[in-house]
């Protein structure tokens, strides 16, 4: 039946491709032969491993910032982690996650690891990337974002 619900996934796993722009284009019929509209959408391979365009916004924020960066390469990193630390140095919030090739995020809404809202101030990011032990490769241009402060407004 038709609705709102009906969902059509479909995952396509391609031998490499090699570095470059493509575009995947998917037609479809349903059971009495219409069409739907075409779906496309282009992209683009990087099989060099590198962390590029990391955004931290808004800044300052009063609910939530969210971090956004994109990873190249042909496999995801071991490990990922943002550590958020008040001006005394201690950590007041680490977020671990599993990176994955292509558009990352990770929100944070201004609580410590325990749920504890933070008090307005200044706060200092760090984003760290390793895989096997050994540093992600980063952009030119953008290790200077790995670090940086965030204001958080009440």
């Amino acid at each position: 039946p038709t609705g709102a619900d009906n969902v059509f996934r479909i995952r396509y796993l391609s031998v490499d491709l090699s570095k470059g722009t493509y575009r995947l284009l998917v037609t479809a019929r349903d059971a009495v032969g219409n069409p739907a509209t075409p779906y496309r959408v282009n992209f683009r391979v990087v099989n060099e491993r590198g962390l590029t365009n990391l955004t931290v916004s808004p800044n300052p924020f009063r609910d939530r910032v969210e971090f956004t960066f994109q990873l190249t390469g042909r496999q995801a990193p071991d490990a990922l982690t943002i550590t958020i630390r008040d001006l005394t140095g201690r950590i007041v919030r680490q977020g671990r996650m599993a990176g994955r090739i292509g558009r990352n995020e990770w929100i944070w809404n201004g609580q410590s690891d325990d749920g504890a809202s933070l008090p307005a101030g200044l706060y200092l990011y760090h984003l760290t990337i390793s895989d096997d032990g050994h540093d992600w490769p980063v952009a030119d241009g953008v290790t200077e974002t790995l670090r940086g402060r965030l204001i958080l407004t009440r």
